[in-house]
């Protein structure tokens, strides 16, 4: 069996530049935003944008209503949005920051703030297996290659390096709560979620969002000696 390659100081640190770049890009500072009466309980729920998100932000107007699906005679299904009247708008908050002018989307609201659901990195691309490939006890959060992800995953959330490396972080304290050496190249799975409180990962409560959550890791086996 061949030993896993340590990564180049090069390349390491074009990994944290990627990985810090996102973070700075999903910063936002809009306080809180509450959840009318007339927009109801749901959580998920279809707007269309009315501004283009920009950069470093990516805070979109968006208006809320529903999609109504028509039947034409040839059997082709039409879809329409139809917005609330009155018109209900409020201010979403896109992660990837690729909403555009007219996008129908899907909204979510966490914490007080409305979060656009951002095509597959929203949906089918929430698991990951990965490898560590460095880590830090103290914060108990590694970075790790990913090797396999859903059939049909196009963007893996939160990645770098063309989506083959993301930062985990252990909400458990179970499972990055060893030395580097001892986690390097271990294999373990990941899935995107939102912690329900403040933890290691969220130190400050104003500022809660998705992370790829560490859910299982392997145990480290033996050296072997290459052959």
């Amino acid at each position: 069996m061949a030993k896993t390659r340590q990564l180049s100081t090069s390349t390491m640190l074009e990994i944290q530049k990627g990985l810090e770049r996102d973070r700075q890009e999903a910063t936002f500072n809009t306080g809180q935003v509450e959840d009318p009466k007339d927009i109801g309980p749901r959580t998920i729920r279809q707007v269309r944008a009315l501004e283009t998100a920009t950069a470093p932000l990516y805070r979109v107007e968006v208006e809320f209503g529903d999609l109504e699906f028509d039947d034409t005679a040839n059997g082709v299904t039409t879809e329409t949005f139809v917005a609330y009247d009155p018109q209900v708008t409020k201010f979403a908050l896109d992660r990837a920051g690729t909403t555009q002018d007219g996008d129908v989307v899907k909204v979510s609201l966490h914490h007080g703030r409305w979060y656009i659901l951002n095509g597959d990195g929203a949906s089918n691309c929430d698991v990951v297996v990965f490898r560590v490939i460095s880590s830090d006890q103290s914060t108990r959060t590694a970075l790790g290659e990913v090797l396999a992800r859903p059939f049909g995953c196009s963007d893996v959330p939160e990645s770098s390096l063309g989506g083959t490396v993301i930062e985990v972080c252990d909400l458990a304290g179970c499972h990055l709560n060893a030395p580097p050496d001892e986690l390097f190249g271990r294999i373990g799975w990941a899935k995107y979620m939102l912690p329900a409180s403040t933890s290691i990962c969220d130190p400050d409560p104003a500022y809660i969002v998705p992370h790829w959550l560490v859910v299982n890791l392997c145990c480290g086996l033996p050296p072997c000696e290459v052959q």
